[in-house]
């Protein structure tokens, strides 16, 4: 079994750096979603700015050379980086010519042609929109070439539309909010190239590390534990070398329902087991009863150690040490009236070792839980 965790710990790691979180957004493409344009300004008798062909002003198309346009000679060459690979939906043209040529060329990411217009005859002079018809295609760059033109002027590109849907993949931490241990997610805050984050869990790496010798009670005080290797962060990846049985026998609760109610806790006590404990790990073990009404504890546990030792967090909480009493049965009995039947209670048995305090009752806990008569008369 631990086996396999391991290998799904790793698979979830694996595809988490896969892609950590993928969706998608409709946009028009500007100059926000440009990585590059070369050349960046005016060469080779070019003339105007090539990032106005981007920057969402179409009222000055159809004059001739209008100040917000880019322009150039035969051959003369603008070629677009975006930012991320888009899908493109559709390219709309604003521009001005007199029967000259111009070409439009789309690659992907991987430099392979997607898609290409081209029209050697292009006349629009009243600043009406050309469809290029491009549609449903992958593209990272974008070459724009005037294939003819009578002049600089005579092939100037205004504006293109280019209505695209970009996935938003936030696969580059930019920052770490708590580092993923062996067993335990972390978080972080990762960062699209576009600019846009998202908070997303990092997944416990699975990798065990420092492993140490202990004693190990997986399953509470009431199943069998062991001495063995295990990893110091999580405790798991257990190398066992000697089991230990029970060190309690957990009976659980029960009710009474004829005369007065009540509720009854039973647990049994392994003597033998526990000097084994201790022999293993030096540690000493105490216990005994703890009996509250939740009423008079809003919160936290009943128990805490002071300077003198264990001692009830009020005075209205009942303990009594039983480590020196040698039964082998606790039976904690509390009874009441009928009125106190959806009351919580807290009915116990804690065990301390070390500076940890946990609480026996169906189960091994470190905090207590609490029980009501109804709650167990009636389980749902």
């Amino acid at each position: 079994m631990k086996k396999l965790l391991i290998v799904l710990a790793v698979m979830a790691v694996m595809m988490t750096l896969l892609t950590v979180s993928i969706n998608a957004e409709d946009l028009v493409i500007s100059k926000d979603h440009i990585e590059s344009i070369t050349p960046a300004g005016i060469e080779g008798g070019q003339r105007g700015d090539v990032y106005q062909m981007f920057d969402g002003n179409i009222n000055c198309a159809g004059g001739w050379y209008p100040g917000n346009c880019w322009a150039g000679p035969t051959g003369s060459t603008a070629t677009v980086i975006f930012i991320d690979e888009y899908k493109i939906n559709s390219v709309v043209f604003y521009g001005w010519s007199n029967w000259n040529g111009f070409s439009v060329t789309f690659y992907d990411a991987e430099g392979t042609e997607t898609a290409k217009y081209f029209n050697g005859g292009y006349q629009v002079m009243d600043g009406s929109p050309t469809d290029l018809e491009i549609s449903d295609i992958k593209a990272k760059t974008m070459v724009v070439k005037t294939e003819s033109a009578k002049g600089i002027g005579n092939m100037s590109f205004t504006e293109f539309v280019i209505n695209a849907t970009h996935e938003h993949n936030y696969s580059k931490v930019q920052s770490v909010i708590s580092e993923a241990t062996c067993s335990l997610p972390g978080s972080a805050v990762y960062e699209c190239v576009c600019g846009l984050t998202e908070t997303k869990e990092i997944p416990a790496t699975g990798e065990h590390s420092d492993p140490v010798e202990t004693v190990i009670f997986r399953d509470g005080f009431g199943k069998p534990g062991f001495k063995g290797t295990v990893c110091k962060t999580c405790d798991t990846q257990d190398v066992v070398v000697e089991e230990i049985g029970a060190l309690f026998n957990l009976l659980g609760y029960s009710v009474c329902t004829f005369g007065d109610h009540g509720i009854q806790l039973g647990v049994g006590i392994n003597y033998d087991n526990m000097a084994k404990y201790t022999e293993l790990t030096g540690n000493a073990i105490q216990f005994g009863t703890v009996v509250a009404s939740r009423n008079t504890l809003a919160e936290g546990n009943p128990i805490l150690i002071g300077e003198s030792g264990l001692e009830a967090v009020n005075d209205k909480i009942l303990m009594k040490d039983l480590t020196n009493s040698e039964y082998l049965l606790i039976n904690s009995k509390l009874t009441f009236d009928s009125s106190f039947d959806d009351t919580q209670l807290i009915l116990a048995v804690y065990v301390c070792i070390g500076d940890a305090i946990h609480y026996l009752g169906e189960g091994t806990t470190y905090n207590v839980v609490t029980v009501s008569y109804n709650e167990l008369a009636n389980p749902s």
